[in-house]
């Protein structure tokens, strides 16, 4: 079978159950994988856990938007580490199809890092304003919540003399109001 008639088949069925990003306010919910690693190596935190986000945001027209959410990034190693950035961030929506769009965002966090340590050790907080990114794809029904499927970029160096960042691999449902 042609390709090329695949291919126009599925996009004309996409646009006709999508629409665009909507103009007004939405709130999220996310969950996904969070990776955490310490690029410089000198505080031993590496480790996979379970991300889990909830925010709303604001879509000032189909190109622009804003959102805020509260991230809980947690990752067990040979210490337990649990980071929670409250974000604030500006999305840049570029659309693809109707009701398809690729989505970016940039912003700042105020991040808290619980460090656990080993069993009976004790532990520590740290927390500083960091900086995020993310990029991802927006798929809009034109019934119920929309999805997005993406990787938020957290930079969690609130230690001195550290580079820790988190991956957030995520799928966040998006309900619109």
């Amino acid at each position: 079978m042609n390709k090329n008639l695949i291919a126009a088949t599925l996009m004309m069925v996409v646009s006709m159950c999508a629409m665009a990003a909507e103009q007004g306010g939405y709130g999220t919910y996310s969950m996904g994988i969070a990776t955490v690693d310490d690029a410089k190596g000198n505080s031993g935190i590496s480790g996979t856990g379970l991300g889990l986000s909830v925010g709303g945001g604001y879509n000032y027209n189909k190109y622009v938007g804003a959102e805020v959410g509260l991230n809980l990034l947690g990752v067990v190693g040979w210490q337990q580490v649990t980071a929670m950035p409250i974000s604030v961030s500006v999305l840049g929506y570029l659309p693809i199809v109707d009701g398809i769009n690729a989505v970016g965002k940039y912003g700042v966090a105020n991040t808290t890092m619980y460090y656990s340590g080993a069993a009976n050790s004790g532990g520590y907080t740290l927390s500083g304003m960091t900086s995020l990114w993310g990029v991802g794809v927006d798929f809009a029904p034109k019934d119920g919540p929309s999805y997005r499927f993406g990787v938020d970029h957290f930079d969690l160096s609130v230690a001195p003399g550290t580079s820790v960042s988190s991956n957030y691999f995520n799928i966040t449902a998006v309900e619109r109001f």
